[in-house]
């Protein structure tokens, strides 16, 4: 490779690495009441180049690590881009007014899209969940939430 081939390859490398994946989804998770030790805002987050990273930021010492806690494959992440392409940002309904509102529980948030243009498509807390407004994406949405609680789950101790 001569001199130009490096530089090239170089650039290339820092341009991957400064733009990044696109995140595609994200489920936090803030805590309810509980001991400081639990007080953590744990996230699952899925990048377009199919990297599933969980990071938990401690609220009592703001410290936060980040892991790579799974690699989809190109289908996974090809059925996830098509499901969730078509829902637009939409007012999310709740599901439980009327009912009494707790504040010492979990609260649970799905966003679609990165930090910057992305928007809230599920909700729960205060014991209370809101969903959106339109069921055929509200259906694909529940379905996403549930995939990515499972990662939660399963990566709870790590």
């Amino acid at each position: 490779m001569n001199f130009k081939g490096i530089i090239a390859a170089t650039i290339m490398c820092f341009s991957i690495s400064a733009f990044g994946a696109e995140k595609l989804i994200e489920l936090t998770q803030y805590p309810g009441y509980a001991p400081p030790q639990f007080q953590n805002v744990i996230k699952i987050s899925i990048f377009d180049d199919g990297r599933v990273e969980k990071s938990v930021r401690s609220l009592r010492d703001t410290e936060t690590s980040s892991s790579i806690i799974a690699q989809l494959d190109d289908i996974v992440v090809s059925g996830l881009l098509k499901n969730t392409e078509r829902i637009e940002s939409q007012e999310l309904k709740d599901v439980d007014s009327g009912r009494p509102r707790c504040a010492d529980a979990p609260s649970t948030e799905v966003k679609l899209g990165n930090d910057v243009n992305g928007f809230v498509v599920y909700k729960k807390a205060f014991c209370h969940h809101w969903k959106l407004t339109n069921n055929s994406d509200a259906y694909l949405v529940e379905n996403v939430t549930e995939f990515l609680n499972l990662m939660l789950k399963v990566t709870w101790n790590q």
